[in-house]
Order: C-alpha cells, then structure tokens, then sequence
C-alpha cells in the first residue's frame, strides 16, 4: 500500500448556495462517488441493475478521496488511472453538450442520472475540474445539475407503446411490482422492467425462465435502439412456431413507438437478434 498521499487527478466540485463540505450528508456523497466509478469503470456496462454500487475487487479504475476544500463542496480525487479518468471525465462533458451525436452507454447514462439526482437534492451544480494550480480552478471537464438529466433525454430517448419477445428472469417486488428480463439482442444485461399489478405478477411467475411476449409502454435509447426500461401491462406466452409471425403482426399493428423509428425493419430484425442483412 502506498504510504505517500497521491496527487490530485481531478476535482468535484458541488456549487451551490452556502453550500460546505461538511453540510453534504455522507449518503449523498456515497451515492454521488458511486457514480463516478461507474462511469470510470467501463465494466459497469456488463454489470446487472441489481448490482448497481456494490463494490467489486480489482475495479481497473480506483478512485481515492484524498482533500476537501472549503468555499463550496469541493473533493480532490486520485485515480490509480489518471489520464484515462479525465479523459472519460472530458467525454462525458461533450456528450452533455452534444447529446445527440454521443455515445451512450449504460454506465454513463445510469451515473449522469444519479448525478442529476444529487443535484437536484442538494440544489447544487457538480463540476468535474482539473487540480486547480496556484489557487486558479482548474479547466472544466464536465458540469452536470438537477436538469441535466432531463435535458439529454428527450434527445436520447424514444417511448411509446409496443410489444417485445424476452426470456423472463425475476419476477416480485416488496413495494412496488417489477420483473427482469433478458432480451435476446442485447442478452449482456438484464433489463429491470416495471408491472403493472400484483396480479399480473402472479401470472408472470407461470412462466419464470421461459420467453414469452410482453406489452406496455418502453424506452430506447435511440443510438442502438435498444430497450432500456418497460412499463408491462399484458404477457402472452407465444405459441410454438409462431415468434416470426407474432412480430411481423406486432410491427403491422404499430404503436406509437414505431412513428419514432427510421427504419422499422432494422428495429424489428434487433429485437429479433438476427443480423442486418448484406
């Protein structure tokens, strides 16, 4: 273990009125730092929704706490991975100034979510700097405040009305009904879906384990189109032979989703999981 203290990589800064380090609760800064390993630590693309935050050995990114500054919530942090930290960091401000063009990706969408949940409960905005030298700030990297979230997501996603055929994976919910599913054009993660009613729960639980078709209403992340999270509302178990045929009639009957897509074939051959064609 290293002995002498790291120098700074970077700096979080929580800027807002009287705002202090030490008027920040520990909860909300966890939640915050959270954050910005998740979007450091490219592996957080392959890791579940319920694993969100759990720390795990040998993350290729550490980041350490090594300061606190006085005049706003300030926060030094060292990375075992410097330059590759400011760099995501520095990307991360180009996709929020850009978000039409960047590439999201799970990780930074969950963190710029979470981070604009911070903001918007500490009525603060959170920069991203370089080390600040001879006491001037830093370049900044990337500024993210309680809005931020919702001003990249009507660019970034589509909702509306449609059906998709997924194996189910996790049916429950102690306070509010939910379910997993794996969708079988994007299998790497399973995606945490909402029900619509304990009953239609208990129905799902028919079928744990086996792929069937789901209705409500879903959000894509436009770039790739694929589903990010669903609101269920109906569940049909396909009959044998049938899956093709369920789709083309799904793509047929339309939506509102589908007043949204370019280019609905392509759309339909993802959620199939097949290959565009040469």
């Amino acid at each position: 273990m290293a002995t002498r203290k790291p120098k700074p990589d970077f700096e979080i800064r929580m800027v807002g009125p009287g705002l202090r380090p030490w008027v920040v609760p520990i909860s909300t800064l966890s939640r915050a730092l959270q954050a910005v390993q998740r979007l450091l630590d490219k592996r957080g693309e392959e890791v579940e929704e319920e694993q969100d935050g759990q720390d795990e050995a040998g993350d290729i990114r550490v980041l350490h706490l090594i300061g606190l500054k006085s005049g706003s919530a300030a926060y030094s942090v060292a990375s075992d991975y410097g330059d590759a930290a400011v760099h995501e960091l520095r990307l991360t401000g180009s996709a929020l100034n850009d978000p039409l063009t960047a590439e999201w990706t799970p990780a930074l969408l969950s963190s710029v979510e979470n981070l604009s949940k911070v903001a918007r409960s500490l009525g603060c905005e959170i920069e991203f700097r370089l080390p600040a030298v001879k006491n001037v700030q830093g370049e900044v990297l990337a500024q993210i405040g309680p809005k931020s979230f919702e001003d990249i997501s009507e660019h970034v996603f589509a909702r509306g009305t449609t059906s998709i055929y997924a194996k189910l994976e996790r049916v429950g919910g102690a306070t509010k009904m939910h379910c997993g599913i794996r969708i079988p054009s994007q299998s790497r993660k399973m995606v945490i879906c909402r029900v619509a009613s304990a009953d239609l729960v208990r129905e799902m639980g028919r079928y744990l384990y086996e792929y069937v078709v789901l209705t409500g209403k879903a959000e894509w992340v436009r770039q790739n189109w694929h589903v990010r999270s669903m609101y269920i509302t109906s569940i049909e178990a396909p009959k044998k032979g049938s899956f093709v045929k369920a789709l083309d009639d799904i793509h047929r009957a339309g939506g509102s989703a589908w007043d949204e897509i370019e280019d609905p074939e392509e759309a339909l051959r993802t959620i199939r999981g097949e290959q565009k064609p040469a």
